[in-house]
C-alpha cells in the first residue's frame, strides 16, 4: 500500500500548482494525508474531486479545521496567528482504559502503558503548559486504575530521563 501511494502521489505537486499554488505543503502517514491549504472551499474541492478522479479506488474525504483546530491522527494542531501548536488528541469514544494494576498482567506491559503515554504526552505536546496537564492526566488515569503512585511516578520519571539521554545521543542537524 505504501509503494502504491507513493506512486498514486507522484503526481500531487503537479496537481497542486493547477489549483493556483493554493496547496502550500502536504505529507501523509500510511493514507492518511495533512495539506496546508489557502483559498475557497470550492477550490479546495474541486482540487479533491480531481484526486478521487485518478483511481476508483481509493476515495479522498477532507476534514477542514474548526476554530483554528484540526485533528490528524492523534495530535491536535492548532493554528495560531505565526505558528502551529500540537497537543495530544483522543476521540470522543475513547475510553481511557488500561489494565487494572490488580490484573495478571506483566509488570513490564504495565509499565509500558505509562511508557507509551508519557512519550506521546512529551513528543506531541508543544507547550510546557499542555505536556504537564497531559502528563497529570496520565497519573490520574492509571491511578485510578489501582496503579500505586510510586510505580506511576518512577516509570514516568524514568521514561523522561531515557528520552533526554536519547535526545542528547542523537546528531545535531
Amino acid at each position: 500500500a505504501d509503494l502504491y501511494m507513493g506512486h498514486w502521489e507522484a503526481d500531487l505537486e503537479l496537481l497542486a500548482a493547477n489549483c493556483g499554488d493554493r496547496v502550500l505543503a502536504f505529507c501523509r502517514y500510511a493514507d492518511d494525508y495533512l495539506v496546508l491549504f489557502q483559498g475557497s472551499d470550492d477550490i479546495l474541492s474541486a482540487w479533491v474531486n480531481h484526486l478521487n478522479g485518478k483511481d476508483s479506488s481509493i476515495k479522498v474525504t477532507t476534514d477542514v479545521e474548526v476554530n483554528r483546530q484540526l485533528p490528524y491522527l492523534d495530535i491536535l494542531i492548532t493554528r495560531q496567528e505565526d505558528k502551529f501548536c500540537t497537543k495530544v488528541y483522543r476521540k470522543s469514544c475513547n475510553t481511557n482504559q488500561v489494565p487494572p494494576f490488580s490484573s495478571y498482567t506483566e509488570t513490564r506491559y504495565l509499565r509500558s502503558a505509562i511508557r507509551s503515554d508519557c512519550i506521546r504526552a512529551i513528543r506531541y505536546c508543544s507547550s510546557m503548559k499542555d505536556r504537564q496537564q497531559e502528563l497529570d492526566f496520565i497519573l490520574r488515569k492509571f491511578h485510578h486504575h489501582g496503579y500505586p503512585r510510586s510505580f506511576i511516578d518512577s516509570t514516568m520519571q524514568k521514561t523522561k530521563t531515557d528520552l533526554r539521554l536519547k535526545a542528547r545521543a542523537l546528531p545535531s542537524p
